[in-house]
Formats: structure tokens, C-alpha cells, sequence
């Protein structure tokens, strides 16, 4: 099954329309049905957006190694913009072996599920 497809199952488990995944996620409605249509594969940033809306987890959408990789490329373009609280937490998970970042990831995804620690 392809991340299009996991993506049109998960959103239609949660009877979400992709116009309201779109608004929820601000991501553009045509990009969600091209998305789900195969037409074009969501990046890290995007995924991970769609996946907290559809209480999914990247793992549900990516393989582990998948995971790894995706975020290792989001973090390497954006690691000069990050903030000291970001570059700490990152320096911590590099720090981790393979298992380490699979149970570092697990329990930062658990944290974004308690509505007590978003951001206002």
C-alpha cells in the first residue's frame, strides 16, 4: 500500500473530508487529493502534519529507516535556523544508538498526543 493510499484510509477511519484534512493541516486541498491519488509523495514536514490530525503515527505511513532518513534531511536543511532548545534535543537523539531514536521518536510522538503541551 502506498503512503497515498495509507493516507485516503486513515483520513476516511477518522471521516475526515480531504477539505477538512486541508484546513486542519493547512496544507492545500489539491495537494492532499494528488497525495492520496499517488501523484506526488508528502514530504516529512507535510506527514507528519497529516499523521497528528489523523492520530496516525509515521511509522503507520513509513518504515522505520524511512523515518530516519526523512527527518535526517529535513533536519540538515533547516539545522541553521534551529534554536538552542532544538539544537540541544537534537544533539541528545544523535547521540542515541538505532534503538534509542526508535524509542526517542515513540515517546516525542506520545508528548504531542497530551493536549497540555502544544504550543498556543
Amino acid at each position: 500500500m502506498t503512503i497515498g493510499d495509507k493516507i485516503k484510509t486513515f483520513r476516511k477511519q477518522q471521516k475526515i473530508t480531504q477539505k477538512k484534512l486541508s484546513d486542519l493541516t493547512g496544507i492545500h486541498e489539491i495537494t492532499i487529493r494528488q497525495y492520496e491519488a499517488n501523484k506526488y509523495t508528502p514530504g516529512i514536514e507535510n506527514l507528519i502534519k497529516i499523521a497528528v490530525i489523523l492520530k496516525a503515527k509515521l511509522s503507520d505511513f513509513l518504515e522505520y529507516g524511512e523515518i530516519i532518513r526523512e527527518c535526517d534531511v529535513y533536519i540538515d536543511s533547516h539545522r541553521g535556523s534551529l534554536n538552542i532548545d532544538q539544537r540541544t534535543l537534537l544533539k541528545y537523539f544523535d547521540s542515541f544508538n538505532t534503538k534509542g531514536k526508535k524509542e526517542a521518536l515513540k515517546r516525542v510522538y506520545e508528548l504531542t498526543q497530551i493536549p497540555e503541551y502544544y504550543q498556543d
